[in-house]
């Protein structure tokens, strides 16, 4: 992220919240009348793209399981005989 400008790095921050853009934009700091073209247009950045995937790729493998893991295990406990 270090091409980005600060802005623009809070936008990735704050978009790998929630994955919405628009409010990711007004919450880095954007205009909230201009927050929904400027978030489509640093989505479709490559210095922003590159930024998302790299925090996204790192939270995935900070994770304690992969929501596969998660999803498996309570199907078992939903589906645990209780008797």
């Amino acid at each position: 992220m270090k091409r980005l400008t600060h802005k623009q790095r809070a936008f990735v921050t704050e978009y790998i919240q929630d994955y919405n853009a628009t409010q990711a934009a007004i919450r880095a700091g954007y205009s909230p009348r201009t927050a929904a073209t400027l978030g489509c247009r640093l989505l479709s950045s490559p210095g922003v793209q590159e930024a998302v995937r790299g925090l996204r790729q790192r939270a995935e493998t900070q994770a304690v399981c992969s929501l596969r893991d998660c999803c498996q295990r309570l199907t078992q406990i939903i589906r645990a005989n209780v008797s």
